[in-house]
């Protein structure tokens, strides 16, 4: 599991394909938005991690979708996240929520429908191999 913030290093790239399954964190599809719901010490930028997933041929991407007075699962967001999904060209996507109080209080769950409809919009514009975690339970395969 990386959050992809060190996929612009030669020497990361290396050691993560040595492993037989890489997971990189991708939340949201602008370096603004990305920095925004991960608060990294030093900003990332979505840009560079696209790149480092890439060629990590055939990583899986993680995702967690969240709502509140910051979202990344609002329509505009979610097409932008889509665009950065097919540029990485993963093996799959696993999408979830959050199942637990975080630090930010007045951040909730995605619904289990919105985390549906936006897995299902993902496989019909990318073909992409996607789960679907809900907060409780793996709702679906696409």
């Amino acid at each position: 599991m990386s959050n992809g913030s060190e996929l612009w290093q030669r020497e990361t790239i290396e050691a993560l394909s040595s492993l037989d399954e890489v997971s990189v964190k991708l939340d949201a599809g602008s370096c603004e938005l990305q920095n925004k719901i991960n608060i990294p010490l030093k900003p990332a930028c979505v840009t560079h991690q696209v790149r480092g997933i890439r060629r990590l041929h055939g990583a899986v991407i993680q995702s967690c979708f969240i709502t509140g007075p910051i979202t990344n699962a609002n329509d505009d967001n979610v097409t932008e996240w889509i665009a950065a999904i097919k540029q990485s060209m993963p093996r799959r996507v696993d999408m979830y929520t959050i199942a637990r109080r975080t630090p930010a209080k007045k951040l909730a769950p995605v619904s289990d429908l919105r985390l549906l409809e936006i897995a299902r919009r993902l496989a019909e514009e990318s073909g992409i191999s996607t789960r679907v975690y809900g907060a409780t339970e793996r709702l679906q395969l696409y």
